[in-house]
C-alpha cells in the first residue's frame, strides 16, 4: 500500500517511561492531582485483536476512491491486517502508525452489494475476522436525496477525473443535496479565498448545496489532484464558510486530514467511531475489580468506571459523554479519556447519584456524533459514611486544603506557592452550599447530604489524599528531585492518572435531583469547575517537564473537530506544515462552574450548538490560513500554527458577538498546544462578583499565559 504521505496532523508520539523530572510536580497546585490514582489493566481477548470497521460505516454507500479501514481497540495488539473486497485481495497493512487501511476504487467493483472482509492477526498469532456489506455506486449522480443508507454523489473535474461525496447514514435523512466541481478561480470569485496568497496548494473544491445541516463528517474524494502533493506536504479536507470576522473573505475550516491514493485521488481520512472493549475496571471504596461488559457493570453511586474504548477525542474536555439511564431517569456526565503509549483509550467516569436500580450507560462522542452500544448497569445502594454526613464532607474538604498546603510548602521560595489560596473559592462555595442544605432541615435535604458523603466514601478520596500528603512529607524539595523519582521504565504517566480524580472532585458539587430551596432540579447539573483548569495546568507542566529534560507521557496532538457551522464549498489543500496543531474548548454561559445553592440553580447545557464559536489565530499580525468552529462538544482545532512563533488566538461567540483573547507559542510538528475559552472565565460573565469561581479562573488564566508561565518557573528554580 502507498505510504509515501506521512501526515504530521495524525502523528502519535510514543514515549519511553523514565523517572519523573524534578519539575513534574512544580505546577500541580490543584485539587485534581491530589486524587491521582492507578487503574487496572485489561486482560487479553479470548480471540484475536478487538477491532471494528470504521470505514466505510455500517449500512453506507461507497463511491469514487474510498478507504477500507479497521479501528483496533489497542493498536499495539495488531501485527497485520489483510483486506478483501468481493473475494478479491486488496492488500495487507502491517504499519498502524496512520491506521490499518487500504484504498478501494468503487468503479473497479460492480454496482450494488459489495462484501468487505478484514482479517486481523494479533502479535500473539490469533486472528479476528470482520465483515461488512455496503452499497457500491460506481457512477454516482450529482444530485440526490439522502436516505437511510446516506447518499453518494459525484462530479467531473476539468480533466475528467471523478470527485465524490459520501453522506454517512444517520444524518440529514430526507435532505436534498447537489454536488458540483469548482475551479480555483471560481472559489476565489465566490468566497474571496486566495490559495496562492495563503500558501496552500489547491487540490480541488466542490460546491455542496443542501437544505439541511449535517451532524456527521462527510467523506470526500478529490479526483486527480494527487500529483500536486509533495512528500513534505500535509493534506487537509476543509469547508469554506461565509465571512464571520469582517475581512470580506470566507472562513476556511479544517474538518479532516486527507491522504493521496495510488490512483492520484485525494481522499479524506476515516472518521473514528465509538467502540468499547470486553471488560471494564470498577473501583469502589479503595478496591478494584475487572467486570465483563457482556454481563453488565454494578456499583454504588460514586464508584469509578474505567472502560476500554476507541473512537473518542482525548483533547475534547466536554465532548465525551456517558449517558446513564436508570429507573426512568437520565443523567449525563462528561468523561475523561486516557490514552496509553500504544494509543489505547480508556473512558473514565463515576456512577451518578441514582437510587438502587437497573439501567444502562451509553458512551457518546458529541463531536463525531457516534455512540457505543448500551452497557447494562446495576446501581447498588449508596455506601454509608461513618458519623455525620456533614462531618464526612468537611473532613474531605480539610484534606484537600492540607494537601494543597503541603504542595505550597514544597514550592516555597518559587513565587508559585499559591495552591491553597487559589483553591479557596472552591472550598468556600462547597461549604456555603452545604450550609444551605443543612439550613433547609428536611428529610430530603439530609438524604442529599448522606448521598454525597456516601459517594465520597465510594470514590476513595480520603485514602488517596492521605497517600499524596504522605508522599510529599517523605520526599525532598523541588530542587532535590521532587517525589516519585523512582518510577522507571517508559514515559511517566502520573499526570494522566491524575485525570481520574477529576470526576471524583466534581462529586463534591453533584447532588443528583436534589432541589435546594425550591429551585430547579439538579438532574443534569454537575460542576466541571476544574476540567479546563486542570487541562491547562497539566499541559503547562508537561511543557516545563519537557524543557527540563523530563519524560512525562506526551498527549495525543489535537485532531480535527466534528462538524461545526454550515459551510460550503468543500475542498482539499496541501502545504508544508509550518508547525503543529492548536486545539481546545470554548464554552457558552450556560455551561456553568460551581452552582451556588443560595441563589438557585438551573439545568446545565450538555451539548452546544455546532459552530457557535469561531476561533482564529494570528502570528505577527497575519492570520494563519485555517480557522476553526466548535463542534457539539465545544472543541476546536487549528492546524499548522508556525512553530516557535508567538500567536494571538481569538474566540468569537457568534451568538452574543463577544470575544476572548488568548496567547501562546506555536508547537512543533507532531506536538500540540491547548487553549480554553470559557464563558465563566471571562467571555460572558457580566458580573464577576456574582460568581465566586470567577476569581479563581481569572487568577489561573489571566495571570500567566503558558509560555510566560514556563519561563517564570524555569527562572524561579
Amino acid at each position: 500500500m502507498n505510504r509515501s504521505l506521512r501526515r504530521p496532523l495524525r502523528t502519535h508520539r510514543r514515549g519511553s517511561l523514565p523517572k519523573v523530572s524534578r519539575t513534574l510536580w512544580l505546577t500541580l497546585t490543584t485539587l485534581t492531582l491530589l486524587v491521582a490514582c492507578g487503574g487496572g489493566g485489561n486482560p487479553p481477548a479470548s480471540g484475536g485483536p478487538q477491532a471494528v470497521i470504521n470505514s466505510p460505516v455500517a449500512g453506507s454507500q461507497t463511491a469514487g476512491t474510498f478507504f477500507f479501514s479497521v479501528q483496533p481497540l489497542d493498536p499495539s495488539a495488531v501485527a497485520r491486517v489483510d483486506f478483501r473486497a468481493g473475494g478479491t485481495s486488496l492488500g495487507t497493512d502491517t504499519d498502524g502508525s496512520d491506521g490499518y487501511r487500504v484504498f478501494v476504487s468503487a468503479p473497479e467493483h460492480p454496482a450494488g452489494a459489495l462484501a468487505l472482509e478484514a482479517v486481523l492477526t494479533g502479535t500473539d498469532g490469533r486472528t479476528t475476522t470482520l465483515t461488512r456489506t455496503v452499497t457500491n455506486v460506481p457512477q454516482p449522480p450529482s444530485a440526490t436525496t439522502v436516505g437511510s443508507s446516506g447518499a453518494a454523489l459525484g462530479t467531473e473535474e476539468a480533466d475528467g477525473s471523478l470527485s465524490t461525496l459520501v453522506v454517512p447514514p444517520g444524518t440529514a435523512s430526507g435532505a436534498s443535496i447537489e454536488f458540483s466541481a469548482m475551479t480555483q478561480a471560481e472559489v476565489k470569485t465566490a468566497t474571496g479565498v486566495d490559495y496562492d496568497a495563503l500558501g496552500i496548494t489547491f487540490l480541488g473544491a466542490q460546491d455542496i448545496t443542501t437544505d439541511q445541516d449535517f451532524d456527521r463528517t462527510l467523506g470526500v474524494s478529490s479526483g486527480g489532484f494527487g500529483p500536486a502533493v509533495q512528500a513534505t506536504h500535509s493534506v487537509v479536507n476543509y469547508l469554506i464558510g461565509p465571512d464571520e470576522d469582517g475581512d470580506g473573505v470566507g472562513e476556511v475550516y479544517v474538518v479532516n486530514t486527507a491522504s493521496v491514493a495510488p490512483n492520484g485521488d485525494v481522499i479524506s481520512d476515516p472518521i473514528p467511531v465509538a467502540q468499547i472493549g470486553q471488560t471494564a475496571t470498577l473501583s469502589s471504596a479503595g478496591s478494584s475489580r475487572l467486570a465483563p461488559l457482556a454481563t453488565g457493570l454494578s456499583g454504588p453511586p460514586g464508584a469509578r468506571l474505567e472502560i476500554p474504548v476507541a473512537g473518542f477525542n482525548p483533547s475534547s474536555i466536554y465532548g465525551n459523554v456517558a449517558e446513564f439511564r436508570v429507573g426512568g431517569t437520565t443523567i449525563e456526565r462528561f468523561g475523561r479519556i486516557h490514552t496509553s503509549e500504544s494509543g489505547a483509550q480508556t473512558f473514565v467516569v463515576h456512577v451518578p447519584p441514582f437510587g438502587p436500580g437497573s439501567g444502562t450507560v451509553t458512551l457518546r462522542n458529541l463531536g463525531s456524533g457516534y455512540a457505543s452500544e448500551a452497557i447494562a448497569l446495576t446501581v447498588q445502594p449508596a455506601l454509608a459514611a461513618t458519623g455525620s454526613a456533614t462531618a464526612r464532607i468537611e473532613a474531605t474538604l480539610s484534606l484537600f486544603e492540607d494537601a494543597l498546603a503541603a504542595i505550597d510548602a514544597k514550592l516555597a521560595g518559587t513565587g508559585l506557592d499559591t495552591g491553597a489560596s487559589l483553591g479557596q473559592p472552591f472550598f468556600d462555595q462547597i461549604r456555603a452550599n452545604v450550609a444551605v442544605i443543612v439550613a433547609e432541615g428536611g428529610a430530603e435535604d439530609q438524604a442529599a447530604l448522606d448521598n454525597l458523603a456516601g459517594r465520597i466514601v465510594a470514590s476513595g478520596l480520603d485514602d488517596l489524599l492521605n497517600g499524596i500528603i504522605a508522599d510529599l512529607a517523605a520526599s525532598g524539595g523541588i530542587r532535590s528531585g521532587g517525589i516519585r523519582t523512582a518510577q522507571q521504565g517508559g514515559c511517566n504517566d502520573i499526570l494522566d492518572r491524575a485525570d481520574k480524580g477529576i470526576n471524583a472532585i466534581n462529586e463534591l458539587t453533584d447532588l443528583g435531583d436534589y432541589s435546594p430551596g425550591g429551585s430547579d432540579a439538579l438532574g443534569k447539573m454537575h460542576s466541571y469547575a476544574f476540567d479546563s483548569w486542570w487541562t491547562w495546568v497539566k499541559n503547562t507542566t508537561r511543557t516545563i517537564d519537557k524543557q527540563m529534560g523530563g519524560n512525562s507521557c506526551p498527549p495525543v496532538p489535537p485532531t480535527p473537530p466534528g462538524p461545526g457551522a454550515r459551510a460550503t464549498p468543500s475542498g482539499m489543500g496541501a502545504a508544508v506544515p509550518w508547525g503543529g496543531n492548536v486545539g481546545g474548548s470554548a464554552s457558552p454561559p450556560n455551561i456553568r462552574p460551581i452552582p451556588d445553592y443560595a441563589r438557585g440553580v438551573s439545568s446545565m447545557a450538555l451539548e452546544q450548538a455546532r459552530g457557535r464559536f469561531l476561533i482564529t489565530i494570528a502570528v505577527a499580525g497575519s492570520p494563519v490560513p485555517f480557522k476553526s468552529t466548535t463542534d457539539a462538544g465545544g472543541y476546536f482545532m487549528i492546524p499548522m500554527v508556525p512553530v516557535g512563533e508567538p500567536f494571538t488566538a481569538v474566540a468569537i461567540d457568534t451568538v452574543t458577538g463577544e470575544n476572548r483573547v488568548a496567547t501562546g507559542v506555536g508547537p512543533a510538528v507532531g506536538d500540540g498546544y491547548w487553549l480554553a475559552f470559557d464563558a465563566w472565565g471571562g467571555m460572558a460573565v457580566t458580573s464577576p462578583d456574582a460568581d465566586p469561581y470567577h476569581v479563581l479562573r481569572t487568577e489561573v488564566y489571566g495571570q500567566y499565559d503558558l509560555d510566560t508561565f514556563v519561563n517564570l518557573v524555569l527562572g524561579a528554580i
